[in-house]
């Protein structure tokens, strides 16, 4: 597609010259891109139970992170680019006009995997809602299948019905996952890295007299105070915070709620330090 876009024409006059993009198009997509990648980690959980223990974590993370970002960084200089050839049309629409109907015809197909994906993490992520409730002794293929289909049945009628508007109810719903896992991430990078150092006791998860307990109410709190943090300074078409205009429309919640959860989270944790060192004891002395 780039290639066809390259020799369809050049650019537009006006698009050769870049304009500095205001403070709040910038943060918006880097809003974007850090959703993107923070989003993978589900599917990271999913799939690295199948690799072998004894795996590099090094090469594992840059594995990841770098065909994560190659492949989100080319795909968005595509659309940018087509986008710019073509101003009047939507990216969609460039693309179907420079490469033809044989492009959107790929496209589709290749969402039919993605979607196969995106279907059997959504099936885990029930899974493990319903196990905090009852434990699922033996996994059988109506347990797995069930909620694989539920979750593709749902995943088909939102985009029946919301096809139309496909890019502002993405970007849309994207803004919104963007506040509610920033501090959720934030408080787990700060836990794995700065507390308890990648020991864990793993068993205690599913265990309500495990090392954790029922809950881990630090985390909880901090993760509330990140998003409490988060709305005075969301800009979203559903909802501006009352300090957004004085920012020019930049939406920089997720940068304050990511400083606020980790900041909250390592505070709870010092002022309770005999709690979580007992944590640790426990992991380390599991692992």
């Amino acid at each position: 597609m780039f290639i066809q876009g390259l020799r369809y024409g050049p650019l537009p006059a006006h698009e050769t010259t870049l304009a500095r993009p205001s403070a709040g198009l910038f943060l918006a997509g880097v809003a974007l891109l850090v959703i993107d990648m923070l989003s993978f980690g589900p599917f990271v959980s999913d799939y690295t139970r199948y690799l072998p223990a004894q795996t590099n974590g090094r090469r594992l993370f840059w594995a990841i992170y770098a065909g994560n970002v190659l492949a989100t960084v080319g795909s968005c200089a595509i659309g940018a680019y087509l986008a710019a050839l073509l101003p009047a049309l939507g990216p969609v629409a460039a693309i179907g006009k420079v490469s033809g109907k044989w492009a959107l015809i790929i496209m589709a197909l290749s969402l039919i995997n993605a979607d196969t994906f995106n279907a059997y993490t959504g099936a885990f992520q029930v899974l493990a809602f319903a196990g905090m409730w009852r434990r699922f002794k033996a996994v059988s293929v109506t347990v797995r299948l069930v909620p694989f289909v539920c979750v593709m049945a749902a995943g088909a009628v939102i985009s029946y019905l919301g096809y139309t508007s496909f890019v502002p109810n993405l970007s849309n719903f994207l803004d919104v996952l963007l506040v509610i896992f920033i501090p959720w991430s934030a408080v787990n990078l700060a836990d794995y890295f700065l507390v308890r150092r990648g020991n864990y006791d793993v068993a205690s998860f599913f265990a309500a007299d495990g090392a954790y307990g029922r809950f881990t109410w630090r985390g909880l709190l901090a993760y509330a105070a990140g998003l409490a943090a988060e709305w005075p300074f969301v800009s979203q078409p559903d909802y501006t915070g009352p300090l957004v205009k004085t920012l020019g429309g930049a939406d920089i919640s997720w940068l304050v709620g990511w400083f606020a959860a980790a900041i909250i989270y390592l505070l709870l944790v010092s002022l309770t330090a005999s709690t979580a060192r007992h944590d640790r004891q426990v992991a380390a002395t599991v692992r």
